[in-house]
């Protein structure tokens, strides 16, 4: 497991309804990284950043629980939302 911490930043740089600048994502890219991330309404997407903008060679598709569904609905309709940490089955990144 590994624990993702979504701050105070992550939420003041978030943008609502845009996956790639969710904070999610930009909590995902601190905990593992050299990857991109993608925080949509279904699930979480890791891969690999590549400067060149070229295909990823690999990626993993994560199902969210369900804290951080709430938080990116409430995050998507403008309410409030607060930091939080939120578990992940995923081998932590040693950096």
């Amino acid at each position: 497991m590994t624990a993702i911490t979504v701050t105070a930043q992550h939420i003041a740089r978030g943008q609502p309804r845009s996956a790639f600048s969710c904070p999610i994502a930009f909590a995902l890219e601190d905990a593992f990284p050299g990857t991109d991330c993608y925080a949509g309404r279904d699930n979480m997407t890791v891969y690999p950043h590549d400067p060149d903008g070229g295909c990823a060679p690999w990626s993993l598709r994560v199902p969210h629980p369900d804290s951080v569904l709430e938080f990116i609905r409430a995050f998507d309709s403008d309410l409030p939302v607060e930091p939080f940490t939120f578990e992940l089955d995923y081998p932590a990144v040693t950096r």
